[in-house]
């Protein structure tokens, strides 16, 4: 015959110390079999205990002798565990918050105490950490947020259950924080923003060179301007104070340069980028309210709210015949890097006058305003 004995908890009855303990018989011969598992109230009569324990032993070794094992088989027997769990897959991120939670998939065979996620900036989180959830009821499946100190950083995360056994946990999940702000090589800072799940900078590009440093060319006139096939770019009126305010106009073969328009980790948007950002705040139709700035327009006809915090402002255009520069605080126009073909790449158009984002194929040699989007989010 073995017998395993466990601890499970103490308790407190009738001025007397008891222990609760969990137990298993199970008796071995070639025809007979018979297991027990139970718990069992142990006071601190150690003696009487003892004794109890033993004849309850005999006679399950004598009621083993009262039937047989047709297979001459022992089945194992199920000893209680620490829980199991999974962790749901990170959603919601934001640069201090995202979300996650878990499902409890088994108890292990003992209550469960509490759960929650725990998270850390190193793999394997545990439950003794600071930076977790803690609930004690609720539902075997569970959504809990997670609320972090920095942004633009890489967290592991973990579902976890806690029974009188011990802690499972489930399997670990990593995401990175949104960067709250970019700088370029210049030093020039940029706001950022989250919409429809994407990280936009909500700032006009205005950098004088690229990513590795090189310049990129300026002071053209309207003739060299609209036979250029490299990048370029002006300052509207050829003033450089308008570019704090307004940004900066490029030719789409700047957008293209490999060298890059962008801060690193970050890239001009795609047209299929800015179709999600369109959808995010209620369609092509309505978006050209819901992205302007309230401010660096003239008058506006249909006002601004900027509910979405994305401050697209009037920053006008370069042309690539005629008048140079047309539309100060009247029309925004942003280029996207999905080209059409040799000659033209999409585009977007914002007017002061009305609601609409206008999707455009515009020609390479026009100078309009760009909006860079985080490389993470892909």
């Amino acid at each position: 015959m073995s017998i395993r004995v466990g601890y499970l908890n103490n308790i407190w009855k009738t001025n007397l110390f008891y222990s609760r303990l969990y137990f298993e018989f199970q008796t071995y011969s070639p025809l007979f079999v018979v297991k027990y598992f139970g718990t069992y109230l142990m006071d601190t009569n150690i003696t009487r205990t003892l004794g109890q324990f033993l004849v309850f032993g005999l006679l399950s070794i004598a009621v083993s002798s009262c039937y047989k094992d047709p297979d001459n088989k022992v089945e194992p027997i199920a000893s209680p565990t620490i829980p199991t769990v999974t962790t749901n897959e990170i959603s919601e991120i934001s640069f201090y918050t995202a979300k996650s939670g878990g499902v409890i998939t088994s108890d292990g065979g003992s209550k469960i105490k509490y759960f929650g996620i725990c998270w850390s900036r190193t793999p394997n989180p545990v439950v003794e950490l600071r930076t977790k959830t803690n609930y004690d009821t609720g539902s075997t499946s569970f959504k809990q947020y997670i609320k972090v100190d920095k942004d633009s950083t890489i967290y592991y995360v973990r579902a976890y259950a806690v029974n009188s056994f011990g802690v499972g946990y489930g399997e670990q999940r990593v995401f990175r924080t949104k960067p709250e702000d970019a700088t370029d090589p210049e030093g020039n800072v940029y706001r950022s923003v989250v919409i429809g799940g994407k990280t936009w900078l909500r700032d006009n590009i205005k950098a004088t060179k690229y990513r590795d440093g090189s310049p990129i060319t300026t002071g053209l006139d309207a003739t060299a301007w609209s036979a250029s096939v490299t990048g370029a770019y002006a300052n509207y009126d050829n003033a450089t104070g308008n570019s704090a305010a307004y940004g900066r106009l490029y030719n789409f073969y700047a957008v293209a340069d490999p060298r890059g328009l962008c801060p690193a980790d970050w890239h001009v948007a795609t047209d299929s980028e800015w179709s999600n950002l369109e959808n995010a705040v209620g369609g092509g139709a309505i978006a050209g309210y819901a992205l302007k700035s309230v401010s660096a327009w003239d008058t506006l006809a249909v006002a601004a709210k900027d509910p979405f915090q994305f401050s697209a402002v009037g920053a006008g255009f370069v042309s690539s015949t005629g008048n140079q520069f047309q539309g100060l605080r009247n029309v925004s126009r942003f280029w996207t890097s999905s080209e059409v073909d040799a000659f033209g790449s999409w585009s977007r158009v914002i007017e002061r006058t009305n609601n609409i984002s206008l999707k455009n194929n515009s020609v390479k040699t026009d100078g309009y305003s760009v909006r860079c989007v985080w490389d993470g989010d892909n």
